[in-house]
């Protein structure tokens, strides 16, 4: 038993290591899009801050997602607790500007900003309103990156207390259910 409990460990840490890159590579990209730091010239110069994002969102969904699915495996309970724990919070912190943003679209929609607005949100705005002019269209837009937002916050914190407490949710013919592992 104790060498495949080794190669386990050795896939486990691995599969780690490649989310952690894969989590830097997103929270460079972020500092790109948003044009604080252009890390990645070529990324830089895509001609849509939207691209952009869609290309963060989708990066570090992959990161957070293995981190979170390799943490879940892990034997020794303190320490999946610790790293399920960890990852739910970056990952709520992650997306708290992200729902921020699509609510604020709304009215940056009819170039009302506000304060912060004019930073997180209208370049996003003017940009979405360039590639879709009819108003109905960046609605449901908004309201389908809304819905996206909410789930991004929801599955993690949902999955990272069923981790936690030793549970799982099981969906079948008789419903949806959390049981004990």
């Amino acid at each position: 038993m104790p060498a495949k409990s080794t190669k386990k460990l050795k896939v486990q840490i691995g599969l780690l290591a490649v989310a952690v890159v894969i989590i830097v590579f997103g929270l460079l990209f972020v500092l790109t899009a948003a044009e604080i730091v252009p890390v990645f010239p070529a990324f830089y110069k895509i001609g849509h801050i939207i691209v952009r994002y869609i290309i963060v969102i989708v990066t570090m969904s992959v990161g957070i997602m293995l981190f979170s699915n390799v943490a879940a495996t892990i034997e020794d309970k303190k320490l999946r607790n610790a790293l399920t724990i960890g990852i739910t919070a970056f990952s709520t912190v992650l997306t708290l500007p992200l729902l921020y943003v699509f609510v604020a679209l709304f009215p940056a929609a009819s170039n009302l900003y506000g304060p912060v607005g004019e930073f997180m949100v209208k370049m996003v705005a003017v940009d979405f309103q360039a590639i879709f002019p009819k108003l109905g269209v960046q609605y449901l837009i908004y309201s389908l990156g809304i819905v996206m937002s909410i789930v991004f916050l929801a599955v993690p914190l949902l999955s990272g207390i069923l981790t936690v407490k030793d549970k799982k949710l099981v969906i079948g013919k008789k419903g949806i259910s959390i049981e004990a592992k």
